[in-house]
């Protein structure tokens, strides 16, 4: 039974950040809802339509297509609900879940209940003034304020890159994977967090498929199956195959905020909608971003800068607080960019943030990613198709990865193959600051 949940109103330990598609659930929920064509597929015409760099006008006539084949909102939320789970996450998620603070759940069940509304009606847009993703001196030097409070991970070293899942774990690269957490037969049992944690989530989804998927286990589309604790688990999803389910807690209300781009069920076609996260129209969630590095319908990175001022300003995080970013897109290297000494950046192994950050110099681990190969599939779910393929990739000015000049990667790299590794990594990271933190206690009270 993990630990009752912190209750004092004091600044979060650990934010954890998540991305979604490929980093939450194995796949691509964009291009999984192809399966609810006519026949399982889409037509060429429609499948083969992406012009670079509009995602967002992609998503709308593939949508669009599904409505005019009579393709309700509705049979696509069934055929999401079904959409595999990464082994362990649902484990992790609780876990977090679980040392979420009473005042800090209260702004998850806010967020709750302002996405279940946007589920039924059109999105609620919500500007603001951002900065640009330009990363300003003035932004970066306030930020790293207090980092010597926070808890320090050790550095991520070439060899651990290269092989994550060597050695132990308290090797030099902190690896997640090298914990052993990955998929044993306990599924990460046991293993509890400490101190006040809460989680959000940065997506380029949008507000309708998340919170579809995240719930989809406790609304019945999905049985969660006990070897994993992940919807859709079973023979071919890496969970052992292992028969059983369970009913799970829908987990949308986790989260502090689900911040992706805002989608409605048109109320004439019936047919699903999307809006760029940011744009000029009422329906985007925030304004235009400068950010030359991301495309324009979301910059995490300024999407971040926002979430951590309101968050600051109700009291929930502090210059203390440890940022946790897990990822595997070309578009989480913006926001893991503005990740301080001190934060983690989770890059899943062999896909294309490990391989990015390596380009970078990150611990001078090229080779890592290299020799990490696309395990796990790093190179599906079309994010060369949205992005460009990481050789081509290129950064903000149109400068290449790991080019003089470029912004250097400040947070402690870890990488993992799956959430039981994360947890693995995290309980273990807890424990031993629960520890210090004891240390430190009994030597006041000596003194």
């Amino acid at each position: 039974m993990a630990p009752e949940a912190p209750r004092a109103q004091t600044p979060l330990r650990r934010l954890w950040l998540f991305d979604f598609d490929w980093t939450v659930v194995n796949e691509n929920s964009d291009t999984w809802i192809h399966r609810a064509a006519p026949g399982g597929s889409l037509p060429a015409a429609v499948a083969d339509s992406y012009v670079a760099p509009d995602w967002i006008g992609y998503m709308n006539r593939v949508l669009s297509y599904l409505a005019e084949q009579g393709i309700s909102a509705e049979d696509v939320r069934k055929q999401l609900e079904i959409i595999p789970w990464t082994p362990g996450m649902r484990q992790l998620l609780e876990a977090i879940r679980d040392r979420t603070p009473v005042d800090a759940g209260a702004l998850a069940s806010a967020a709750a209940a302002a996405s279940s509304t946007a589920s039924s009606a059109a999105a609620t847009p919500t500007p603001a003034a951002e900065s640009d993703g330009s990363a300003p001196a003035t932004t970066a030097s306030s930020s790293c304020e207090g980092a010597a409070q926070r808890p320090q991970p050790p550095p991520c070293s070439p060899e651990h890159w290269a092989a994550p899942g060597a050695g132990p774990f308290g090797s030099p690269c902190g690896s997640a994977a090298a914990d052993g957490g990955g998929g044993g037969d306990d599924g990460g049992g046991g293993l509890a967090l400490r101190g006040s944690q809460a989680a959000a989530i940065l997506s380029d989804a949008n507000s309708l498929f998340i919170p579809w998927i995240l719930d989809a286990a406790a609304t019945g589309g999905a049985a969660v199956a006990a070897s994993d604790g992940g919807p859709g688990s079973g023979p071919g999803n890496g969970n052992g195959g292992k028969g059983g389910s369970m009913a799970a807690d829908p987990l949308s209300g986790a989260f502090l905020q689900v911040i992706t781009n805002p989608a409605h069920v048109h109320p004439s076609s019936r047919g699903i909608e999307v809006t760029p996260h940011h744009g000029p129209g009422p329906r985007s969630a925030a304004p235009p971003h400068a950010c030359r590095l991301c495309h324009a319908n979301l910059c995490k990175r300024t999407a971040l800068r926002k979430l951590l001022s309101e968050l600051q300003a109700r009291g929930l995080t502090s210059p203390a607080t440890q940022l946790v970013y897990v990822g595997d897109g070309k578009n989480d290297l913006c926001p893991a960019l503005e990740l301080r000494p001190g934060d983690v950046v989770m890059p899943r192994v062999g896909f294309a943030l490990h391989k990015l950050l390596a380009a970078r110099g990150a611990a001078g681990a090229a080779h890592g990613a290299a020799a990490a190969g696309t395990a796990g599939g790093g190179s599906k779910a079309g994010d060369d198709m949205v992005y460009g393929s990481v050789e081509g990739a290129t950064a903000a000015g149109g400068k290449r990865p790991g080019r003089e000049g470029e912004e250097a990667v400040r947070a402690t790299c870890v990488p993992w193959s799956d959430g039981h590794d994360i947890l693995a990594w995290a309980a273990k990271q807890d424990a031993a600051a629960e520890v210090e933190e004891l240390r430190d206690r009994a030597a006041a009270l000596r003194v």
